[in-house]
């Protein structure tokens, strides 16, 4: 019997450059989830505020190491621009 491997190893041997300079976009149900689940993310630092100062640091490890996420733009921009949120609550 064959094994199937999991999405994110699948999606690691996925090359994102066509090599003609032209990047693709990769949108499946997994990834459209994860881009709202950050959007909730962003909206409930906005909202919360200082409340979530503990929670600070591993939220931007999680959101800066999906900076990198190279499969979809939008994963990308999503978490590059919940980070000022981060920063006004730490302040």
């Amino acid at each position: 019997m064959d094994t199937i491997g999991a999405l994110t190893d699948v999606l690691k041997e996925v090359k994102t450059d066509t090599g003609d300079g032209k990047a693709i976009n990769i949108v499946t149900d997994e990834i459209e989830e994860k881009d709202v689940a950050i959007q909730m993310l962003a909206v409930f630092i906005d909202e919360v505020g200082v409340g979530v100062y503990d929670f600070i640091q591993p939220m931007s490890e999680v959101l800066l190491s999906m900076t990198q996420f190279t499969a979809n733009d939008s994963i990308r921009s999503t978490c590059a621009s919940s980070l000022p949120g981060l920063i006004k609550a730490m302040k």
